[in-house]
């Protein structure tokens, strides 16, 4: 379907920022990290301060996950997202540059000073609430599709069930996308911006204190317990992030009913998938499986 396959290097990067950015040419650079979306390398260059560039490592991202999306337009949302975190006070890297002419987009931003430490209890949870009140952005995010997150999470959720069945072999009764649908109508009301990716690897923190939020692929605008449940199947949903987020008796009901019955099976399908094919772990594949099982069973 997609003939861009073009592969590009931290170095294709530089040359693109020297537009806006005055580099030297014996910059050094260090890969940071890198998945299925993206690499992040940091930079060092003389007469300027080190900072990080974010670069899709090819246009398109197709896998058992995700089929078609535009890895141009999450770094776009990306930038946007950082934008709208500044402006309401949730922590987040100052953009550098972010050339609009280049032949494919590259994200510099300053290196946000972190540690190692464990959070403070309860910082995830004040964190997440403190995204959650925010009026969303006027942004349609690249993983609904421009669909609502019913409709979207309701197709999603099957076409990941059948390749967690083709991969592992368990199959069993899967409930139809019209059910999940139906389940999932309340996430279409009172919606806010969700990250949809709260672990470790998307936040920085000094001294048990968020210092900034990374890597807003997965984000949507969603009713929030969208985003608990999947905080849940990512086990980052403790008594402490409770208390923190401030959760309410009614925000409690629905995550345990079954509107985070389904989200959770959203969730807990995509790790299954992860684990058996994108990054394949035999251990964790086996775990994943078993979790969609579990949630499988409490559907009437």
């Amino acid at each position: 379907m997609y003939t861009d396959s073009r592969q590009w290097t931290a170095l294709d990067a530089l040359d693109i920022l020297r537009e806006q950015l005055t580099i030297s040419n014996d910059a050094a650079f260090e890969r940071v990290s890198g998945g299925i979306e993206f690499e992040v390398f940091r930079v060092s260059a003389r007469g300027r301060d080190p900072f990080i560039i974010k670069f899709p490592g090819t246009r398109w991202i197709i896998n058992d996950n995700d089929r078609d999306l535009d890895s141009f337009q999450l770094m776009d949302q990306e930038r946007r997202l950082i934008g709208f975190s500044h402006e309401h006070g949730i922590p987040a890297p100052r953009v550098l540059a972010y050339p609009e002419a280049g032949s494919f987009p590259v994200l510099a931003m300053e290196i946000i000073d972190a540690d190692d430490l464990p959070l403070l209890a309860g910082e995830l949870g004040r964190m997440t609430r403190r995204l959650h009140l925010l009026r969303p952005p006027e942004i349609s995010t690249v993983a609904q599709r421009g669909r609502s997150p019913s409709d979207v999470v309701a197709q999603l959720t099957v076409e990941r069930l059948k390749v967690v069945e083709q991969l592992s072999g368990v199959g069993g009764a899967v409930p139809t996308e019209s059910t999940l649908r139906e389940m999932l109508g309340p996430i279409d009301a009172d919606v806010r911006l969700l990250h949809m990716d709260l672990r470790r690897g998307n936040y920085l923190s000094r001294d048990g204190q968020i210092t900034g939020l990374v890597d807003w692929s997965n984000a949507m605008i969603a009713n929030p317990v969208l985003e608990l449940a999947r905080l849940v199947e990512y086990g980052e949903f403790s008594n402490g992030f409770a208390a923190g987020y401030e959760i309410t008796q009614r925000e409690a009901a629905t995550l345990s009913g079954e509107v985070g019955l389904a989200c959770s099976l959203y969730t807990a399908a995509m790790l299954a998938v992860v684990f058996l094919s994108e990054a394949p772990d035999p251990e964790l594949a086996a775990i994943k499986v078993e979790r969609v099982k579990e949630l499988l069973a409490k559907f009437g």
